[in-house]
């Protein structure tokens, strides 16, 4: 999840764990997600334990490549074994050729499939269920293809991801999008890489241009986004194989944002790339710090899994998976979120997902239903009851939205929290499609937080 403080000018802190003689293990595992199966691997530090609520970093290939190949390549399950994070090396949806090769299906917000971001939001929550990864330490980095897919998914997501760093890919404009698709709800701490000789042209069509400008535009976007000044400059000569000139920018903001260019180097996973990412960047953004422990406030309630109230049309979600009822696209609406769950200084951000792109309403009540098994309501389960408040309604993006958005009153102001106590929250979406009962909405799972003064 979120966090809303990025301590990256301080001293590093390492996230290193114990020394074991346990040795490292690789997982390989499926999801089924959204009809298609899914394949990541699991890159288990050596001691893990699932009770140690480690960092998990997710980690995306190129284009024409796999989670496989990645893992061979990228220098990750050396900082994984020396530093003890999780690292997970997913497979794009996108079929590449006939050989087993796949890319991402970056920069497309419209659901269709193959929906890599909604893809990603669930394999995220499979690895905290399955190893205990905490939710409030995970970051995404990618090369290529994959680093167009990190700002795609930190651009709907960024409530999922402590920071970020895109490694030599494209921008979205030189692919026939535009910024305005990009609307993060939360500041981005992003380290932006590229290599000196990467001036080629990429891109669709008349919307292709220079290599260059596309990253310079990428810097523009995100330091824009958290309101990032530019701070320092180090030129520093590092030995990964040979030594090479780094060249790195910071900006200081909402969030940092840094853009190192590797002299001499093209197209490619930067030298160094993963060790340096993360004992300088993700670490720093992933120590366990008193600023994520509220979210042990938020209680997920109330799921459509069958254990409690049934689904009107035994469309039940996944034990386990903490969600709605299942809706016509084949998921569960999911209703998560973290932040400060203070009345003095409130930071909450609710942050549904598993939804179709329609309109979502959010709302507030005083109690859960049926002591918290739920009713049926349209096609799914009301979970939120008592004294109820409309908190807003905003469009799905990708399946996805979070409530409130920059500029919009705290969620304690809004839902007119005054003393410290217990609210209940759900998401209500529009489900036009022909699929269960004849109500056309369905519901996500509940929320319960414990606000403190």
């Amino acid at each position: 999840m979120h966090k809303t403080r990025h301590g990256f000018l301080a001293a590093i802190c390492l996230c290193a764990i114990a020394a074991s003689s346990t040795a490292q293990v690789d997982v390989s595992s499926t999801l089924q997600h959204e009809g298609l199966t899914r394949s990541y691997i699991v890159r288990l530090p050596p001691g893990f334990s699932p009770d140690q609520r480690l960092p998990l970093v997710v980690a995306l290939h190129p284009s024409v490549s796999s989670g496989a190949d990645f893992k061979a390549t990228s220098g990750w399950d050396a900082v994984s074994d020396l530093h003890g994070c999780v690292v997970a090396y997913p497979t794009g949806g996108n079929p590449v050729g006939t050989n087993g090769k796949y890319a991402w299906n970056s920069w497309d917000f419209s659901g269709a499939a193959p929906n890599d971001v909604s893809f990603l939001s669930a394999l995220v929550a499979r690895i905290q269920q399955d190893h205990g990864t905490d939710p409030c330490r995970t970051t995404m980095t990618g090369f290529s293809n994959g680093a167009m897919m990190t700002n795609s998914f930190a651009a709907v997501h960024p409530d999922k991801l402590a920071a970020i760093a895109p490694v030599s890919g494209g921008w979205i404009t030189a692919y026939g999008g535009s910024e305005t698709q990009l609307s993060p709800a939360l500041p981005v701490a992003a380290w932006i890489w590229r290599g000196s000789n990467e001036t080629f042209v990429t891109g669709v069509g008349a919307h292709a241009r220079p290599r260059d400008q596309q990253d310079q535009e990428q810097l523009a976007f995100w330091t824009s986004h958290d309101h990032a000044l530019f701070a320092s400059t180090q030129s520093e000569d590092l030995t990964y194989g040979l030594t090479r000139t780094y060249i790195t920018n910071r900006y200081v903001g909402n969030a940092p944002v840094w853009f190192t260019e590797v002299q001499g180097t093209g197209h490619l996973y930067q030298p160094g790339a993963a060790e340096l990412i993360w004992t300088r960047f993700f670490a720093p953004a992933t120590a366990p710090t008193p600023a994520c422990d509220p979210c042990g406030n938020f209680t997920s309630f109330c799921h459509g899994d069958g254990l409690g109230t049934a689904c009107p049309c035994g469309n039940a979600s996944s034990v386990g998976a903490d969600a709605g009822c299942l809706n016509s696209l084949g998921v569960a609406g999911t209703l998560g979120g973290c932040g400060r769950a203070s009345l003095a200084s409130d930071t909450v951000v609710l942050s549904g997902s598993g939804m179709p792109n329609s309109s979502a309403l959010y709302f507030q009540g005083t109690q859960r239903v049926s002591d918290g098994a739920g009713l049926v309501f349209g096609d799914g389960l009301r979970c939120a009851g008592g004294s109820v408040v409309r908190l807003g309604t905003t469009t799905n993006n990708a399946g996805a939205s979070t409530y409130p958005s920059p500029g919009q009153p705290s969620l304690s102001s809004r839902g007119l929290v005054a003393m410290p106590g217990t609210r209940t929250y759900q998401v209500w979406y529009r489900n036009s499609a022909s699929f269960c009962t004849t109500s056309t909405f369905n519901l996500t799972n509940g929320v319960e937080i414990v606000w403190i003064p």
